[in-house]
């Protein structure tokens, strides 16, 4: 489980940033947008560690961190980044990124769970 978690998470990120790259042309998001790319770095450190562990108490401490670490990212986004955005960007263009970024999971989903 913690393993699916933690790929999971892996592609998240990977479509969260492609959304990164139209927010960053929204100048209040520049300083926000270099944390959350440095909250993704902390999240695959974060993976990586579980991604070497068995079955423990090392696990659990290290996925109730990465748990505490994803609310925390977050609570920010939902914040700051997402409202700036909804603010700055027209219906028309959210509903070309929402299509790219559809594509873009789709595109990063193994075959076998594209219809889970």
């Amino acid at each position: 489980m913690a393993r699916r978690v933690c790929s999971h998470l892996a592609m998240h990120s990977k479509v969260e940033e492609e959304f990164y790259r139209e927010a960053e042309t929204i100048p209040e998001l520049h300083g926000r947008i270099d944390t959350s790319l440095r909250e993704h770095r902390s999240l695959e450190e974060l993976t990586r560690a579980i991604r070497g562990l068995d079955d423990g108490d090392a696990l659990n401490e290290q996925m109730l961190a990465l748990q505490q670490a994803v609310e925390q990212h977050v609570r920010e986004e939902e914040r700051s980044v997402f409202p700036a955005v909804l603010k700055a960007v027209s219906k028309h263009r959210m509903r070309e990124l929402g299509a790219n970024l559809r594509a873009t999971k789709e595109k990063l989903t193994p075959t076998g769970e594209r219809h889970k």
